[in-house]
């Protein structure tokens, strides 16, 4: 009986975590404008990309440590304790596991986005894939992956990526049914259509992949 409670529970706090997980994840880009305003530097945008330099990547990592943090914080939470208690007569022995364990990683594998029409976008990278087995082997040991803005180059350099490219790269090769976006107001600069057919989608997703 406890065991179903305490299943039942979880289920709960997994719907209510995606959601939470994800809106934190819009608020990514808000975050590391703000950490690069209270230090003096100004956010720089070219076509919906950010030019990434040395001062910008460092925030941007530090913006994903903050983010990874909350989205495990938020995922760690299981049954409230007097449900267990009033489930299990007081037992004090019994111990219950996260509500979800949370894995991340150099999951995500990237290119330096380079010189476009005369704009060195510096540390700004380019998705080139996921590791994709990498992913559904922590998938089928019940585990949720957290993939940030991040990636990484052959070389060891850590790049600062478009958070959509990573979902998007991520959903196409992982086979997933459906991509679900959550987003504050801040995506004007990215252009992005309101709506796609299934065959703009397919082809824009085959450029991304032959550009990779």
């Amino acid at each position: 009986m406890a065991l179903q409670v305490a299943r039942e529970a979880a289920e709960k706090a997994q719907q209510s975590a995606e959601a939470s997980v994800a809106a934190m994840k819009s608020q990514l880009k808000s975050q590391i404008d703000a950490l690069l305003l209270e230090r003096s530097f100004t956010p720089a945008y070219v076509g919906g990309y950010r030019v990434t330099d040395r001062d910008a990547l460092r925030v941007a990592v530090e913006a994903a440590g903050q983010v990874r943090t909350m989205c495990e914080q938020i995922l760690s939470k299981g049954p409230a304790i007097p449900m267990i208690r009033r489930h299990t007569k007081g037992e004090r022995e019994i111990h219950f596991e996260p509500a979800l364990r949370v894995v991340s990683g150099n999951y995500v594998t990237a290119k330096r986005r380079g010189v476009i029409d005369g704009v060195d976008f510096g540390y700004t990278g380019d998705v080139r894939f996921v590791l994709r087995d990498d992913i559904h082997h922590q998938l089928d040991g019940g585990n949720v992956v957290l993939l940030s803005n991040l990636g990484f180059t052959a070389a060891g350099e850590v790049l600062n990526c478009n958070t959509f490219d990573v979902g998007l790269h991520a959903a196409a090769e992982l086979g997933a049914d459906k991509l679900f976006c959550y987003h504050l107001d801040e995506v004007a600069a990215l252009q992005l259509p309101p709506w796609l057919p299934l065959s703009d989608a397919q082809d824009m997703l085959l450029l991304k992949l032959q550009a990779a």
